[in-house]
């Protein structure tokens, strides 16, 4: 159950913050609009609006976040297109972002977050 709430105030707060935000994971999109890049590996808040500090998406869909330097969700994932849905018990969440290198940035009214990959 307390990982459930902190899962819950993940989403809150990142909603709140972002309007839903994240990346996309490979996209096969033949006119150049996809993304190429993937979102497996660990990936360390830049800056920008309050976020958790690290994300790590392994590449079986499981994904950790963590606040602080402390686990606060873990759970599954999905990607399609620009959308990935994270997944932690009964509860979900759907974010939009994009990759470029070693850089995954966050968007959504005006807002913007920025990780590194570590």
């Amino acid at each position: 159950m307390k990982r459930k709430t902190l899962f819950v105030m993940l989403v809150c707060a990142l909603a709140f913050v972002l309007g839903f935000a994240s990346c996309a994971k490979d996209s096969n999109d033949s006119n150049g609009g996809g993304q190429s890049e993937s979102i497996v590996g660990t990936w360390t808040f830049v800056s920008g609006a309050s976020a958790p500090d690290m994300f790590v998406f392994l590449d079986s869909g499981a994904f950790t976040a963590f606040i602080e330097g402390t686990m606060t969700a873990f759970g599954t994932y999905t990607v399609s297109g620009n959308n990935v849905t994270l997944r932690v018990e009964d509860e979900s969440g759907t974010f939009n972002g994009t990759i470029s290198g070693n850089t995954l940035i966050l968007r959504n009214s005006g807002n913007e977050v920025i990780y590194s990959r570590k």
